[in-house]
């Protein structure tokens, strides 16, 4: 019996001996290690010039290439290609006149590079390093680099008379552009004390009237029980399966029948497919809060739907982010 056609070519297209096949994956396995190789230059060449002080000396001033070698105490050759190195990561920035400027400081990248070194021990179940004590540096620095999507938000959930309760709103950048647009709007902000003070600093005179700040824990201290709308910006994500249905139900009950509880996160697309931007940043979370993760909407749904919330949207955001809502007990729409 004739052998069927199909079968034939079902061998001859997806058989490891088909010479087009094999050299497909033979490309796409060198493109990748040409770019693992790529990104670890950058990161040895950030540590060579940690280790040689080339920041540190470009922070006083710019400086043309051979200054900062003779300062450095290098030949003019490698110290030429360590900068390019660090143009490629934008750590340096070349002026109109040749001369290198820094554009982060030696503290910043010293600390963005040790921090991987904890992976090992985080990956075997060791501690993570503490990050608190960063907090009050980097909210006020996220803050304005989400605006665009923190404007979104605002217009999404915020209204006139609203009451917003941003549960680990550090800047609570959202509740301030809502009281900027609604004069009648008020904002509570749960969060750590530290945080708040620096929050309570850079408050516009205008609006001070118009927050309340808690400090306190999300997972176990009073919250209000009147507010219209619950927000949770970039929270979630760090905490576990548990503790994240656990706050869900906690923002309920602090809703209003009828209003709205919103989460901002990154998401996993459903289909299993890498998206770059959250899968960087899942495995810099995992780091920080191992205990927390990065989820497809899907899931998050499911503890929407177990927390009592429904008529649930997700909105996409000028970020990576979405903004998901759903609305405690009956629409306001309905209530008599």
């Amino acid at each position: 019996m004739a052998e069927p056609a199909h079968d034939r070519t079902l061998e001859g297209t997806g058989s490891d001996d088909n010479p087009a096949v094999a050299t497909h994956r033979e490309g796409s396995a060198m493109m990748t290690l040409r770019r693992l190789d790529e990104a670890a230059g950058l990161v040895a060449a950030a540590g060579v010039a940690l280790d040689r002080g080339l920041l540190r000396l470009l922070a006083a001033a710019p400086m043309d290439v051979v200054a900062l070698a003779a300062a450095a105490g290098l030949d003019i050759k490698p110290c030429e290609v360590l900068v390019r190195q660090l143009q490629l990561a934008g750590a340096v920035t070349r002026l109109p006149d040749g001369r290198v400027a820094a554009t982060v400081d030696e503290q910043g990248l010293r600390y963005t590079l040790h921090r991987w070194h904890t992976l090992p021990r985080v990956v075997d179940g060791g501690p993570p390093a503490p990050t608190a004590h960063l907090y009050p540096m980097l909210t006020p620095v996220l803050a304005d680099r989400m605006l665009p999507s923190h404007r979104v938000v605002a217009r999404s959930v915020g209204g006139p008379g609203c009451h917003l309760l941003d549960i680990g709103g550090g800047m609570s950048p959202v509740g301030q552009l809502l009281v900027s647009q609604h004069p009648d709007a008020r904002v509570t902000v749960v969060d750590h004390p530290e945080v708040l003070q620096v929050l309570a600093e850079r408050l516009d005179d205008r609006h001070t009237t118009r927050f309340t700040l808690l400090a306190g824990d999300l997972l176990v201290d009073p919250l209000p029980e009147d507010v219209d709308v619950v927000l949770l910006s970039g929270v979630l994500h760090l905490f576990g399966d548990d503790d994240v249905l656990r706050i869900l139900r906690r923002a309920v009950r602090a809703t209003v029948d009828g209003g709205t509880v919103a989460v901002v996160e990154p998401l996993l697309r459903e289909d299993g497919q890498v998206d770059e931007a959250i899968t960087a940043y899942e495995i810099g979370l995992h780091l920080r809060h191992p205990q927390g993760g990065i989820w497809p909407y899907s899931r998050l749904a499911g503890w929407f739907a177990r927390a009592g919330l429904t008529q649930l949207r997700r909105l996409g955001l000028p970020s990576a982010a979405s903004l998901v809502t759903g609305t405690v007990g009956r629409p306001a729409t309905d209530r008599t």
